[in-house]
């Protein structure tokens, strides 16, 4: 039986009032008793339910996400289907791997669609933290795109399209962007939103280059926990030299994806989806050095 595993690459940005670094967040909470970990995130429990500083200057450790209800029940090919018994304290495990480089704040996450989230990995360490302001979990492009990002000097054109909302207060972020876009879909009683800004063929001039780059990173942010409502994140432009830009925040992150055979496990044990997350920063070692290294 083959198995798809896709792995993400994010930037932790911790809040400018943190006199922790993230690392030593991690450290604090994983010496903790197991039963003290558990927080309720969005409505589940989550927990770091292992971790370490081993390897590298890297911290590899797993997430786990429990959830409580609309439990599915066992079933087999002759029909039979009975409920799955669990105690109160108990539910399905969601699990979820994860690498952590302190020096380039890097952090590489095993995507799993019912597993703990970025969004709601950079939510725990912020309540276990006590912050009274967010830690952003920030994908990270492609360095091809993040270059053609920095040249851009001149926007023509920016692209936006969010589908299927019913709660766009999920994007209320910093980014005054953001927030009229919500403030529209308010205002229009609408749970989608499709946005073609342009300066049009004739005109010359910019959109605003800094306000587009913030709005987009807002909805990038915003896309950790909607990946499959955010649609849209484009940007046309030029740089300096006059050549044309085009960047697709969404299409250009960073990702590896990974076939495996997991003969016949039902479930792939931490340390085979531990060495999974190591081969893939591995693979993109000198890539994330050379973008993300102190100089």
């Amino acid at each position: 039986m083959s198995k798809n595993i896709n792995i993400d690459f994010y930037k932790i940005q911790m809040p400018a009032s943190a006199r922790e670094s993230f690392e030593n967040i991690l450290q604090n909470v994983i010496q903790l008793p197991i039963k003290e970990r558990f927080r309720d995130i969005r409505f589940h429990p989550v927990c770091a339910y292992q971790a370490q500083a081993s390897w590298q200057q890297l911290w590899e450790g797993e997430m786990i996400r429990l959830r409580m209800n609309n439990l599915p029940v066992k079933g087999s090919r002759s029909g039979q289907i009975q409920e799955i018994v669990f105690n109160d304290d108990e539910g399905i495990g969601e699990q979820t791997a994860f690498i952590y480089h302190p020096p380039t704040r890097v952090l590489v996450l095993q995507s799993n669609q019912s597993g703990v989230s970025p969004s709601t990995f950079a939510k725990y360490f912020e309540v276990m933290a006590d912050f009274s302001e967010p830690i952003y979990i920030d994908p990270i492009l492609q360095p091809d795109a993040m270059q053609r990002m920095a040249r851009v000097q001149s926007v023509s054109k920016f692209e936006i399209r969010v589908a299927g909302l019913d709660n766009m207060e999920l994007f209320q972020a910093d980014d005054y962007g953001v927030k009229d876009m919500v403030d529209l879909t308010k205002a229009f009683n609408s749970p989608s939103i499709s946005l073609n800004l342009s300066i049009g063929r004739k005109n010359q001039g910019s959109l605003s280059v800094e306000k587009v780059k913030s709005t987009a990173q807002a909805l990038l942010r915003g896309a950790n926990q909607n990946k499959q409502q955010v649609k849209t994140i484009r940007i046309s432009g030029y740089t300096n030299e006059n050549e044309f830009v085009y960047i697709d925040l969404l299409k250009d992150r960073m990702r590896e994806s990974v076939d495996i055979s997991s003969g016949k496990k039902r479930n792939l044990p931490y340390q085979e989806r531990k060495q999974i997350i190591r081969d893939a920063w591995l693979r993109r070692q000198q890539e994330l050095l050379s973008m993300f290294y102190p100089k």
